[in-house]
């Protein structure tokens, strides 16, 4: 059953106007449909407090929340899309190697794999080589101890950005799927092609879903090339370290683009019912506009056929007269 919208919520996304405009038929539906999408849960009172009192609130205390707003899942979307793109962003400031020679790690790690008797197959995680290379670095074998410091903290790198690049794909598809596609609509199936704003706006939430699921699919063909040549670990992610340090920037790359699309759908569909309503407006001004230049028309001709009337009176009056002045 759906219940009235509060003015509060109206508030913050109509604007208010000083006079009631004569709102076209097929606009308002558009209205209405938003509304509806609203007002189908009800507002529940702690979280309405804490939608007012924290500006910025978190996806962790936005999650497994009922949904309460088309607002609410605006800002649920725009948090967490935020997070991953600061995320990601931080993860390349600190992992950014400046000057690294990596022509020397596959001879260090094979020293460290020789040096315990060890297969390469026989680490299967960056856990595991950092091990081998602590022990390694307790025998003083290292001539410098910045190579053990950026080879460390190199498969610290691998650690973290397997699970940002997971659990980012992870968030966003979420948000996407259960949020962004559920409630960003345009309803542009109530406008019949009238409403310009409804059909602007359908053909971004198009252009909007084809890029997303088109990044996301570019985003697991770069993770799916990561692990191909990651594996095994000290051929591969040691081995070929500039290659990979590549395919990791193009991931985090792909995510930065994945969180931009994203941020934008948010913006625009926070901007829809302004663009209706200006439409709306736009709309009434022009009708106001029609009608009087129709009166402006209807009182001309009215006032031409009523000269031409008085005109054609004076003239048969004046033939009366000279009639009986003849006739006299």
């Amino acid at each position: 059953m759906i219940q009235k919208t509060s003015k509060s919520q109206k508030g913050s996304e109509y604007p208010k106007l000083r006079t009631r405009p004569m709102v076209t038929a097929r606009s308002s539906k558009l209205l209405k449909a938003r509304l509806s999408a609203e007002s189908n849960n009800v507002l529940k009172p702690n979280i309405a407090e804490e939608i007012a009192q924290n500006d910025k609130p978190t996806a962790s205390s936005l999650k497994h929340k009922p949904s309460v707003s088309i607002e609410f899942e605006q800002r649920y979307a725009i948090v967490t899309v935020s997070q991953v793109s600061r995320t990601v962003h931080a993860f390349r400031l600190e992992y950014k190697a400046d000057g690294v020679d990596y022509s020397k790690w596959p001879k260090i790690a094979r020293d460290v794999l020789e040096d315990v008797n060890a297969n390469e197959l026989d680490v299967e995680s960056y856990a595991d080589f950092k091990l081998l290379l602590r022990g390694f670095k307790m025998k003083k074998i290292f001539k410098r101890p910045t190579e053990y410091e950026h080879l460390e903290h190199y498969c610290e790198k691998g650690i973290r950005f397997e699970q940002i690049a997971a659990q980012s794909r992870q968030r966003l598809e979420h948000i996407y799927e259960n949020n962004m596609n559920r409630y960003f609509l345009s309803f542009s199936d109530e406008a019949e092609e009238l409403v310009k704003a409804a059909k602007d706006y359908q053909e971004k939430i198009t252009r909007y879903k084809d890029n997303i699921q088109i990044t996301i699919r570019s985003l697991d063909e770069a993770m799916e090339e990561f692990w191909h040549v990651r594996l095994p670990l000290v051929s591969g992610y040691l081995g070929k370290a500039v290659y990979v340090n590549d395919l990791m920037d193009n991931v985090c790359r792909i995510i930065g683009n994945l969180c931009d699309f994203m941020k934008q759908w948010t913006h625009d569909d926070r901007q829809y019912p302004a663009r209706l309503w200006d439409e709306i407006i736009t709309n009434n001004l022009q009708r106001s506009r029609l009608i009087e230049n129709v009166k402006k028309l209807t009182r001309k001709r009215q006032d031409m056929l009523r000269h031409r009337h008085n005109k054609q009176v004076n003239g048969q009056c004046l033939d009366v007269m000279f009639t009986f002045y003849y006739l006299l």
